[in-house]
């Protein structure tokens, strides 16, 4: 009895060992300036003085940690501000990296609460009269403060609990109406005869998180409500709106110290103001003694309040947090010849007053127009991150987002809850002629706002869904919703025990690169990278990236290239573990040559298909290197020499064990070998795969998911397991659609993490 209970109390702990400790910092940060300011958010010119509800920074520091090692984490600040463009989010993003030097940037999530009575963050040919603050001075002021505010919360992370929850509350209307013809005007009338509906939904989900230090006392939340901040968008005074109250309700509740961090729910088509039922409305605030702000903030503080006392009994103190960031490639929404001779009729109209806001809007449409005929199919680069905490996900993105596409997010998404937070961080600019995809650490960031509208939207007209609101339609709105879930499907792949399962199998997971043969292999690293891989295959014929023209071949690359895709493998978070290296020249110095600069680049596997008579040599470099040269193999008629298991195991044979067989299982598909059966043949001699399940069992078959294809995959791995002693490499090489394969490559990481959690148990 008494073994038992050891044994139980030794399991307990395995377990309590084997989860990420959670740890939180929070800060409140005031940047209200003592000046009146330019207000954003209209076509006209307002400046004020600070009202009644200054505006703020607030700020959660979160971090998953494993002892002293840091699974993930993430910054997460919800700022007082109409959207976070460029002029305000790139000096912000440089404060923060100068205050927290070690912090990944990519992990940064910024929010706009997106009012209307906050600092327009650029310069521009404004009379400037001396009472009012530059926008520019502002930015560099209050971005200073928020990244000194943001290492306070990030240094003061302690040992924390969470728990989250859904409310509701009635904040946002759908703020266009549909009329008798068809038509859809934002803040149109509802009182009219031909008045027949508003247009489209509305979110009235209040989704809140909670985080308490381990003495169980509250240090702040996470607000997030499908509404912009603007009841009093006309004001002339600096106002944080609606959330001045609401922080006001909350902070009475549950401590003036507790920091509450807003962020804005897709809301495009919505708005604070009544659209129906005024009377009646305006009627139950009078009876209550409150304005507008203050109903709106009771709602909110009270779908909160309602929240906590369902979950506070539900603290976790691990749960398991990924912090995915992504460039995603969105169509643009290309002018037609009418929009641009409208544009064109309004320009005329207009440009006798050149402050006239729609001066601007009108001709970014005739330069796009006109831009169509270098480009005809643009693309916007924007960034999405995917936060998740436990079983709530907290997803970005930098448009007014109609309500149509976040519906759509969190109907499918696999979260228990899911917050969608517009008008966050902003969009990719490529800063390199040539180059065909986004690199976080090299690219600039353009400004995030601009309406992203629903197609019955579009076919309705009007402010917001007409192309001067626009960049992207809704064309661009499907494939951010496509790329969105497939973000929160990898954070929430069984990634964690998976690793763990690997781990005790000695086999180690890669992605070959030449899954992204259309891009460069700089390119190839960050898609891996964000699928979640440490570890790459590479192949000597792919070139390196825009600016090296060479292929990734080390026999022809300079220390000073070694030393870039050195320092790009760093930055990305992977190795380069193995290099496919077809053949091997028969002079020893040109071989030595190449496993040479393969040692500098960290590789451990070679994949080639050389000549026989130069495998004596192979062998000998390869224990010089400690580099292991893996037999490869196509179809017969291209291998001759090893494409069937007993070809390779003759070769390795008589040699040592850094000569083994990668195999590629989708040739011997193709080859009608039944995998399974072929690491029965090759035995110990397996050093690696290029894993593929195909259709059909032939020699036309074509790669499918892992698990879905006629390769027995589930057979083979339980094969690899019982055969093979010792490390084995598994590289992820998948042939169909080149041009976009992550989704299906993802499903094979899940595939191959499920299977390592049945083998292990």
């Amino acid at each position: 009895m008494r073994k038992l209970l050891l044994l139980f109390l030794f399991l307990i702990s395995c377990l309590s060992a084997s989860a990420a400790d959670l740890y939180v910092g929070m800060k409140t940060c005031n940047i209200t300036p003592d000046k009146p300011m330019f207000l954003a958010g209209q076509f006209y010119t307002r400046f004020g003085p600070v009202g009644k509800y200054p505006i703020q920074a607030n700020i959660l520091a979160i971090e998953s940690r494993s002892g002293d090692k840091q699974e993930d984490s993430a910054l997460v600040i919800g700022i007082d501000i109409a959207s976070s463009r460029a002029d305000f989010f790139l000096p912000l993003r440089e404060a923060i990296k100068k205050e927290i030097p070690d912090f990944d940037l990519k992990k940064l999530i910024v929010g706009a609460t997106h009012t209307h009575s906050s600092a327009v963050v650029y310069d521009y040919k404004w009379e400037m009269p001396k009472e009012v603050i530059k926008p520019s001075e502002w930015v560099a002021w209050s971005t200073v403060k928020i990244a000194k505010a943001a290492k306070e919360a990030w240094d003061s992370r302690c040992k924390a609990k969470f728990s989250y929850g859904l409310g509701h509350a009635v904040v946002g209307y759908n703020r266009r109406a549909v009329y008798s013809n068809g038509s859809a005007v934002m803040y149109g009338a509802t009182n009219k005869s031909d008045f027949r509906a508003v247009e489209g939904f509305e979110d009235h989900d209040v989704n809140s998180m909670f985080f308490w230090n381990e003495k169980d006392k509250l240090i702040g939340m996470l607000v997030n409500v499908s509404c912009p901040s603007q009841e009093v968008e006309h004001s002339k005074e600096i106002s944080s709106d609606y959330w001045g109250p609401t922080r006001e309700n909350l902070k009475k509740k549950f401590g003036q110290d507790t920091v509450v961090v807003p962020l804005c729910g897709a809301a495009g088509d919505l708005s604070p103001h009544l659209r129906y039922m005024q009377k009646a409305t305006i009627r139950m605030d009078h009876l209550r003694e409150l304005n507008r702000l203050q109903e709106i903030g009771r709602r909110v503080s009270a779908a909160v309040e309602d929240t906590y006392q369902a979950v506070v009994n539900d603290k976790q103190d691990s749960p398991e947090v990924r912090n995915l960031f992504q460039f995603v490639e969105l169509p643009q929404r290309v002018p037609t010849k009418e929009e641009y001779e409208h544009s064109k009729r309004e320009v005329e109209k207009r440009k006798a007053n050149p402050k006239d806001g729609q001066l601007g809007w009108n001709r970014r449409i005739i330069e796009r127009f006109e831009n169509l005929k270098k480009n005809p199919h643009p693309t916007l680069w924007t960034t999405v991150n995917v936060l998740r905490i436990g079983d709530a996900v907290l997803c970005t993105n930098q448009f007014e987002l109609y309500t149509d596409f976040a519906i759509q997010i969190k109907a499918r998404s696999k979260a228990v809850q899911t917050f969608v937070v517009q008008l966050s961080n902003g969009s990719g600019e490529l800063l390199r002629k040539g180059k065909t995809h986004m690199d976080p650490d090299e690219s600039a960031y353009g400004s995030s706002g601009t309406y992203l509208p629903s197609e019955r939207a579009v076919q309705g007209g009007g402010y917001g869904a007409v192309i001067q609101s626009n960049v992207v339609g809704p064309e661009g709105g499907q494939v951010l919703v496509e790329k969105t879930l497939n973000m929160i499907d990898q954070a929430y792949s069984n990634s964690a025990a998976g690793q763990k399962a690997l781990k005790k199998l000695d086999w180690h997971l890669a992605v070959a690169a030449y899954s992204y043969r259309k891009f460069t292999f700089f390119e190839a690293v960050d898609k891996i990278a964000a699928l979640g891989v440490k570890e790459v295959e590479g192949f000597n014929f792919q070139k390196i990236d825009s600016k090296i023209p060479q292929t990734l071949d080390p026999a022809k690359l300079s220390d000073e290239i070694l030393n870039q895709v050195n320092a790009k493998l760093r930055s990305a978070g992977v190795e380069l573990t193995a290099l496919y290296y077809g053949n091997f020249p028969a002079d020893e110095k040109a071989c030595r040559k190449i496993f040479e600069n393969s040692k500098k680049l960290g590789i451990k596997y070679f994949v080639s298909e050389p000549d026989p008579k130069l495998i004596p040599m192979l062998d000998k470099l390869a224990n010089e290197y400690k580099i292991i040269v893996g037999l490869h193999g196509h179809s017969k008629e291209s291998s001759p020499n090893t494409w069937h298991p007993e070809l390779v195991l003759k070769h390795c044979e008589k040699y040592s064990p850094m000569i083994g067989a990668f195999s590629d299982t989708g040739h011997w598909i193709r080859s009608e070998l039944h995998p399974a059966e072929g690491v029965k043949i090759l035995k110990n001699r397996l050093v690696g795969t290029e894993i593929h399940d195909c259709v059909p069992f032939d020699r036309t078959a074509t790669d499918v998911p892992l698990g879905t294809g006629t390769g027995k995959m589930d057979l083979f791995f339980q094969n690899v397991k019982q055969y093979r002693q010792g490390p084995v490499l598994i590289s992820i090489e998948y042939n169909t659609n080149p041009e976009e394969p992550s989704a299906d490559i993802h499903k094979c990481i899940d595939f191959i993490w499920s299977t390592a959690e049945k083998l292990v148990k």
